[in-house]
């Protein structure tokens, strides 16, 4: 399960479509009832498994180019596999760096990430797109 599945603000869930057809101020006024609602619902884990047989398929296809001696450290390959089977994903971060969990139960962070997600950071104009 995943928060645009189960979040529904004012009557309507939360869909890119949805989202991308709201102003600006109608984004700011939905970013404190989708606070709420995901402190009500907690932290979720990924659980759909279709995803998982997804990635492990795309994991079994990849050919790496073993004629270089580079390694190509931006891949998000096998991510997904990792993120349903090991939870301590989301604890994981870097010397001095919040986890993901550490930004889920901080309330100012969250509330800028819905921000984020809901595209106001870039969103210039009032006019219904970034």
């Amino acid at each position: 399960m995943s928060y645009d599945q189960v979040l529904t603000i004012n009557g309507n869930k939360l869909t890119k479509k949805y989202i991308q057809s709201l102003s600006k101020q109608e984004r700011l006024d939905i970013i404190d009832p989708i606070f709420q609602e995901m402190r009500k619902i907690g932290w979720l884990y990924p659980d759909d498994f279709n995803k998982v047989k997804k990635e492990w398929q795309r994991l079994l296809d990849f050919q790496p180019d073993l004629n270089t001696l580079e390694i190509f450290n931006n891949s998000s390959l096998a991510t997904n596999i990792c993120k349903y089977f090991c939870h301590s994903f989301y604890h994981a971060t870097e010397p001095d760096k919040p986890t993901l969990m550490d930004n889920f139960h901080n309330d100012t962070i969250l509330k800028r990430i819905i921000q984020n997600r809901l595209g106001l950071d870039w969103l210039e104009s009032d006019n219904h797109g970034p």
